[in-house]
């Protein structure tokens, strides 16, 4: 009968029983090292390099935050000014 050899809703043929095993072990051994550990250890390198800049930006000199507003208020306003023309 052609009925007989076909498998039954819910059930997986010996194919499909091969193939998920591979497939986990591909995603534990090489996705899960490679590409999920990449992307964390990617964020922690951006994140200190982030920290760095900043670190080396803060004087904890206030006339140096205010040269900075004071810059920062010009740049805008020149902005504006070339901008409205």
């Amino acid at each position: 009968m052609v009925g007989d050899s076909l498998a039954q809703p819910g059930e997986l043929n010996s194919q499909e029983r091969s193939v998920f095993p591979r497939l986990g072990r591909f995603s534990a051994e090489v996705f899960e090292r490679v590409v999920i550990d990449g992307m964390v250890s990617g964020t922690v390198r951006v994140v200190r390099a982030g920290n760095q800049v900043a670190r080396g930006a803060q004087s904890g000199l206030l006339r140096h935050y205010a040269l900075l507003l004071v810059t920062g208020v010009t740049a805008l306003a020149l902005y504006f000014l070339v901008v409205s023309r």
